[in-house]
């Protein structure tokens, strides 16, 4: 049987080709606990194991998060206004209060200081595993981190920030760690110093990203499907949109040409895959 015949009888498996809400986008919300469903067969745990060596490599070939392809976007914008819109907002206009943000240790004590660069919406919620969760990405002195960032009125403000210690405001995230050193290492993903801002580079265009769009993500497979949303100039409120792939390196693939959005909040119908 060839890989790519595998791979979709493991989509069957877990859960068909309907759509982006329980199978393709894996629960990111477990941290730790993502992987192949187990009946508790010894058969199909192995397998889960031999598609997950063969079956990778197979599905990136046949076009990414390839469950997803069929459907528009399940989490809509307006699932992310009340917590992210504003931070988006904040990052258009400069406002450099409402991105400024911190790190805490172990014990709960801030050991650094750090700005708020863009976030990442639509992964979550997408299963029961996955609750109402957007990702926040932000340079601390250099050193640029992902966590989690949640929309409920007891911890919205301290989800804002990054927390290790156990407990409510808990939020941090291994999830993201390729999205984090790609932006650390410089070339064409940098942090600009003299606007704070997060820099693709394509070709000769510079993209100054505020909002990452996806449309369908897996973190079994590590691909994601979406769009980016940026200012060419960072001084002017004209706003833009690209689609990308990406795969488990996060480096992004453009598909098409970037298109203007006519606010820097996009509706529903500018984040469906075409």
């Amino acid at each position: 049987m060839s890989p790519r015949a595998l791979v979709l009888l493991l989509a069957a498996a877990l859960g068909g080709l309907a759509g982006r809400a329980s199978a393709a986008r894996v629960g990111a919300g477990a941290e730790g606990a993502l992987g192949p469903p187990s009946d508790g067969s010894a058969g199909l745990a192995r397998a889960n194991a031999t598609l997950q060596e063969q079956g990778a490599q197979a599905l990136l070939q046949v076009g990414g998060a390839l469950l997803d392809r069929t459907t528009p976007a399940v989490n809509e914008p307006s699932k992310y206004q009340g917590y992210i819109q504003e931070i988006s907002q904040a990052i258009v206009s400069h406002d450099e209060g409402v991105l400024a943000v911190a790190d805490y240790d172990g014990s709960d004590n801030k050991v650094r200081d750090g700005t708020i660069l863009f976030n990442v919406v639509g992964t979550c919620p997408s299963n029961l595993l996955c609750s109402d969760q957007a990702v926040t990405v932000a340079d601390f002195g250099g050193n640029v981190v992902a966590y989690w960032s949640k929309p409920h009125p007891e911890i919205k403000q301290c989800t804002r920030e990054r927390h290790v210690k156990k407990g409510d405001c808990k939020n941090d995230s291994d999830k993201f760690r390729s999205l984090e050193q790609l932006f650390r290492g410089g070339g064409d993903y940098y942090i600009d110093s003299s606007t704070k801002r997060a820099v693709v580079r394509k070709g000769g265009e510079n993209l100054y990203i505020y909002l990452l769009y996806a449309s369908t993500w897996s973190s079994w497979y590590g691909t994601m499907d979406g769009w980016l949303l940026y200012q060419r100039d960072p001084n002017a409120q004209e706003f833009f949109r690209i689609q990308f792939q990406s795969g488990k390196d996060a480096k992004f693939n453009w598909k098409g040409e970037g298109q203007a959005l006519s606010s820097f909040w996009p509706a529903s119908w500018e984040v469906d895959l075409p």
